[in-house]
């Protein structure tokens, strides 16, 4: 909401509350998957769980400098935000978000049963 007031408040024609729901739910499923991400390295290999700072950070490099470097696009296409590149201009692309939700729920599961498994071990 922040973000909404204070560039509506520097723009001669505001912009609709539309544009910024859009945006921050394009955004949901690539911060689900990084979740995701975490809870399976908490659950399976604990000490890695900083790992996905370094995924974090090299998707958000592919995502806003990849262009300026010149990346081919199958190297754009690996970080999540790629596919939600043109969000709020045009709708959200259903099979991205299935696909990352997916990945995010296997993942949650995978992270879930390792730390079941590690904490009967104890």
């Amino acid at each position: 909401m922040a973000t909404m007031g204070a560039g509506n408040a520097v723009l001669k024609q505001p912009l609709a509350v539309k544009f910024f729901w859009r945006t921050f739910m394009a955004m949901l499923p690539p911060l689900i998957l990084f979740i995701g991400f975490l809870i399976a390295l908490i659950g399976v290999l604990p000490k890695w769980h900083s790992l996905v700072w370094g995924l974090l950070g090299a998707a958000f490099v592919i995502s806003y400098f990849g262009r300026l470097i010149k990346l081919p696009t199958w190297a754009m296409k690996v970080s999540p935000f790629y596919w939600f590149r043109e969000v709020p201009l045009h709708h959200i692309a259903g099979t991205p978000v299935i696909w990352m939700l997916g990945m995010a729920a296997v993942l949650i599961v995978i992270g879930m049963v390792g730390y079941c498994r590690r904490d009967f071990e104890n």
